[in-house]
């Protein structure tokens, strides 16, 4: 079993914006498309993963305490230790999984 392991992260690797998104070939076109109208000038592109999306408000879910990322597989919800399963779009994170997340931050 091999698992990639980082202990620091440099800054200067995080693309910011759409152009991290855009110059990206790890995700797929279609998935990017998705990603697009969430990306703000603080998301960033890093390890094949775009942070810091936009949070849209969706009756009878709440983000509170966790952050909004996506990869080439879906959305997900995360903190700085955990993350949750992707998911076709931020709409269909079960509230559970929120929740859960939530309490790893």
């Amino acid at each position: 079993m091999i698992i990639e392991f980082k202990i620091f992260e440099k800054m200067s690797d995080r693309k910011y914006g759409q152009d991290g998104l855009l110059n990206s070939h790890s995700i797929s076109k279609d998935m990017k498309d998705k990603i697009l109208p969430y990306v703000t000038s603080n998301s960033y592109y890093l390890n094949k993963r775009m942070f810091d999306l936009l949070i849209p408000k969706i009756e009878g879910k709440s983000f509170d305490g966790v952050s909004l990322g996506a990869d080439d597989d879906g959305f997900f919800a995360y903190t700085h230790r955990a993350r949750c399963h992707s998911y076709e779009s931020p709409e269909k994170i079960p509230n559970d999984k929120i929740k859960f997340i939530e309490t790893t931050g």
